[in-house]
């Protein structure tokens, strides 16, 4: 039963609760988060002694939380804390409400789990090298008349913002070179003829991983071999 004094209108009571790591206004919550249990916060701005504040998940009837409020609290009191058991935390789309004494719950809080990579299924498409790399090899002279090598990338699929790519050049196993952010459309790439040059002439691979925002990692994408002639 609610409480007498607890009949305003329960947005202004129960505010939905927040997830202060969420990555984004969605809720996206990080893979390291939801494999070890995220934080919620759930604020009361009104409450009594033993009344019962009840955390929702999804549309499931049972809470998975019940905290019996130990002293009368107003909108001046810290939210209550929360860790999110990681059985909750399954791929998809998902939502907490919080509910004092039975009565109707506070608005939802979305929080998303995404444990796919990119190219969940395989290897990223290697790098495209440019049109006008003469016979497949990187002279002194295409450096010094193009500053580098400008590669091109397949368009990514599933494509969100915050996705980024890390690119390595050398042997099979590449030095990192930087981790850029992964447009759209027309993602291109510069390898700067300092770098090349650093690394001297020879056979040498270029690679990449995709990484999205919640730090999911693609595998290695395929390598392109470039003979550098310098």
């Amino acid at each position: 039963m609610v409480s007498a004094e607890n009949q305003k209108g329960s947005e202004e009571l129960l505010p939905a609760p927040v997830i202060p790591r969420e990555l984004n206004p969605e809720g996206l919550i990080s893979v390291v988060d939801a494999r070890k249990g995220f934080q919620f916060e759930c604020k009361v701005n009104q409450a009594f002694r033993n009344d019962v504040l009840s955390v929702l998940i999804d549309d499931a009837p049972t809470p998975i939380f019940n905290r019996t409020i130990e002293h009368d609290i107003g909108p001046e009191s810290p939210p209550f804390e929360f860790i999110l058991p990681i059985r909750f935390a399954t791929e998809g789309f998902h939502h907490l409400r919080q509910q004092l004494n039975g009565a109707q719950p506070s608005p939802k809080k979305q929080f998303i789990i995404d444990f796919t990579p990119h190219y969940s299924s395989g290897a990223p498409p290697a790098p495209r090298p440019p049109a006008d790399l003469p016979d497949g090899k990187v002279t002194s002279i295409y450096l010094d008349d193009n500053g580098g090598v400008l590669f091109s990338f397949e368009d990514p699929e599933d494509w969100a913002p915050g996705d980024t790519m890390r690119l390595y050049w050398g042997g099979s196993d590449g030095v990192p070179l930087e981790t850029v952010p992964l447009r759209e459309f027309g993602n291109t790439y510069l390898l700067t003829a300092t770098v090349i040059r650093s690394t001297g002439p020879g056979r040498f691979l270029f690679y990449y991983v995709l990484m999205d925002l919640a730090g999911n990692v693609s595998q290695r994408s395929r390598s392109l071999s470039l003979e550098v002639d310098i």
